[in-house]
């Protein structure tokens, strides 16, 4: 965000919405390049190489259609759970936040954190980064196949808005966006970004907003989520103000009074 903001010259609205919707990785821009340059490439697999070459050319963002950031997202998870599991791996243990993670790797720090302590050889940094990147892209093969078009990240990450029910007819099993947690536009799975909403100060306020659902609660209503799609995309709607009770306005369609 502070990145971002120290670029904008004449910021509006709309500046605001693409700040709010911006999907770059920031976990990425700061490791990848650490991440492949530990890479043994004699190694590696005619599909392997291709992978790691599309991701050195990667711009670290995380768009819906992304491969690089499927791959370089589970490569990360593989790499963390590689880290930290034999000594933090148990039910009342939790692992080392993510900053710590992306400092052990990028500085080669933690040494005795990265060895296996389940095991009598001594394992360094460069084995562990080496292992999760093959056994990452075998394991994306298996479960999506072998070609990495079809390892879209919105189709891997799979944003869902489900109903308070939890009830699958009546939720939005599938929501084509990019981002994730841990990234400007937070949207991940199954938790997002909910309400986003932009004001302008001044004499007359002008507010815009959206959340992804529907103003209607009946799923048989073409209201029930319409605002689902718009809201994947970063779009908002600029907001109705009232003044007064009695302020009249041509988008109020009907109104309700609760009398006693």
């Amino acid at each position: 965000i502070n990145e971002r903001l120290e670029q904008m010259k004449n910021i509006n609205e709309d500046s605001m919405r693409l700040l709010q919707y911006d999907e770059k990785n920031m976990i990425a821009a700061f490791l990848k390049d650490t991440l492949i340059a530990q890479v043994d490439e004699s190694k590696l697999n005619k599909n392997q190489k291709q992978l790691l070459q599309s991701l050195r050319a990667w711009n670290n963002f995380a768009t819906a259609e992304s491969a690089n950031q499927t791959l370089f997202n589970a490569w990360c998870i593989n790499l963390k759970s590689g880290l930290w599991e034999d000594e933090f791996g148990g039910k009342e243990m939790i692992y080392p936040t993510t900053d710590i993670s992306m400092r052990t790797v990028k500085f080669n720090i933690n040494r005795k954190w990265v060895d296996n302590s389940s095991t009598p050889q001594v394992e360094t940094l460069n084995e562990l980064i080496n292992h999760t990147y093959t056994a990452t892209c075998d394991s994306l093969e298996r479960e999506f196949g072998g070609d990495p078009e079809k390892w879209e990240w919105a189709m891997v990450k799979k944003t869902h808005v489900t109903h308070l029910l939890r009830i699958p007819a009546f939720s939005n099993t599938l929501v084509y966006t990019g981002g994730n947690s841990g990234i400007v536009n937070a949207s991940g799975s199954d938790h997002g970004p909910s309400w986003r909403m932009i004001v302008e100060l001044g004499k007359e306020p002008k507010a815009y907003g959206l959340y992804p659902g529907g103003q209607s609660g009946n799923p048989g209503s073409p209201f029930y989520d319409n605002m689902i799609e718009p809201w994947s995309k970063g779009e908002q709607k600029e907001l109705l103000i009232l003044h007064s009770a009695e302020e009249k306005n041509n988008h109020i369609v009907s109104s309700i009074v609760l009398k006693k």
